[in-house]
């Protein structure tokens, strides 16, 4: 029996699948670990069983551009502005989005290390949605603290791709 072997074509459509799934994949199976020290009862329910995050180094929420990469010239990034606005674009070709139509756009708050998206124009991911968030300088991370009504949003926060700043 002769093997046919995939085409370039199917190659690419695969990767390119790959790469779509990637950016919101869905949030890795709790583990049994302990409430983060830098969280209150009252911020996360007791029966919380998701990693701690090490706290931040500055108390201050970052603003800026954040991305990961995918791909050799495959980006998400998250920009974060001070007036308390985000825009999210997913599948970037360059980390300098300027010109583009982002993916997403909302608003924000921060509670000390909590970030809380007080609005989205994504279609079914109500607000608000409440995260821990840390960063050390380079790297931002965000963890669900509860659990989030929108799966999509939960796997963007959460990435395992961490979150860096665009120099």
């Amino acid at each position: 029996m002769k093997r046919k072997r995939l085409s370039q074509r199917m190659m690419g459509s695969a990767l390119i699948l790959m790469l779509l799934v990637s950016c919101a994949a869905p949030p890795l199976a709790p583990t049994l670990n302990p409430v983060p020290a830098t969280l209150t009862p009252t911020t996360i329910p007791a029966t919380s069983t998701r990693t701690p995050l090490p706290p931040p180094v500055s108390p201050e929420f970052p603003t800026g551009s954040f991305f990961h990469q995918h791909a050799p010239a495959s980006f998400c990034v998250f920009q974060f502005n001070q007036d308390g606005t985000y825009a999210y674009y997913w599948l970037v070709s360059s980390v300098d989005v300027t010109g583009k139509e982002p993916y997403a756009t909302g608003t924000y708050s921060i509670d000390g290390n909590l970030f809380i998206e007080t609005s989205t124009d994504v279609p079914g991911c109500p607000s608000p949605a409440t995260y821990a968030w840390t960063y050390d300088g380079q790297t931002l991370t965000f963890q669900a603290v509860g659990e989030d009504q929108c799966s999509d949003r939960q796997g963007t926060y959460e990435s395992p791709l961490f979150y860096t700043r665009v120099e």
